[in-house]
């Protein structure tokens, strides 16, 4: 009977508790623990239990260890889901648009994402839903602004009064 999950690549183990320690990632660490735990003779149940993993993952990583050694267990790249429309270098121009504001040939003093979405579609010949614009701006790190609206012939004196003297914002 072949043994369950053996290491079959030669373990450092001071190089292991080394790095264990050094890594600032904490997905790493759990599989670097994983690893010294089952050199150190743990049974496969033990070191599940004892890092609170499922047995597959456990597998997956004494099988990315045999295979690559250390460099196994480090976190790979995004690697899974679809890649992006835009190349790095209109993701750049993107950027600039989004912190220069529109130009007056844009016609518009602000972008929506209705507009980014057309001068995308325009400058480049990519196309996006407007899901996928707030979306791509989520993933630039930009937030969604949106200035409070006031009717044109609110007072805002009047409304002040009013916070003061209503039952609804009273300090009682």
């Amino acid at each position: 009977m072949k043994p369950f999950l053996k290491l079959t690549k030669e373990v450092d183990l001071e190089e292991v508790v080394s790095r264990e320690r050094s890594t600032k990632d904490f997905l790493e660490k759990r599989r670097l623990m994983a690893i010294r735990l089952r050199h150190e003779g743990h049974t496969p149940p033990e070191v599940c239990n004892v890092l609170g993993i499922h047995p597959s993952s456990l597998r997956n990583w004494v099988n990315s260890f045999n295979k690559h050694g250390l460099d196994g267990l480090r976190p790979q790249e995004k690697r899974w889901g679809r890649k992006r429309k835009l190349s790095d270098e209109q993701i750049r121009e993107v950027r600039k648009w989004l912190d220069e504001g529109p130009s007056e040939s844009q016609g518009c003093y602000f972008w929506t994402g209705e507009k980014l979405m057309k001068e995308i579609e325009r400058q480049f010949g990519v196309r996006y839903s407007l899901d996928g614009i707030y979306w791509l701006l989520k993933d630039l790190g930009y937030k969604r602004i949106v200035p409070k609206t006031r009717h044109h012939k609110a007072d805002p004196k009047a409304a002040e009064e009013f916070k003061k003297n209503s039952r609804i914002w009273s300090r009682r």
